[in-house]
């Protein structure tokens, strides 16, 4: 999940739409690693692992994702304005 949002964050930071892609991406990559592992575990269908252990975590993710793009350009511009962060 960092991985993927880290690449995009880095990559793209000056296009706020790519980094909240590369958040959502990551996000989703870790449900369906979730998922499996929930499926796996509790010995119940990957459907049920789905419905139990990421819809009900789907609008406090968004909310947070959409917060992380918003301040985040902000945050590194004043990291960077500061010299604690290199562009």
């Amino acid at each position: 999940m960092a991985l993927i949002a880290g690449f995009f964050i880095d990559t793209f930071f000056d296009k706020w739409y790519l980094c909240f892609v590369g958040m959502v991406l990551g996000t989703a990559i870790c449900y369906v690693f979730g998922s499996m592992w929930l499926s796996y575990q509790a010995h119940i269908s990957a459907h049920a692992a789905f419905s139990a252990g990421v819809i009900p975590f789907i609008p406090a993710d968004l909310a947070k994702i959409i917060i992380a793009t918003l301040a985040g350009s902000k945050i590194r511009e004043r990291l960077i304005k500061v010299n604690l962060f290199q562009a």
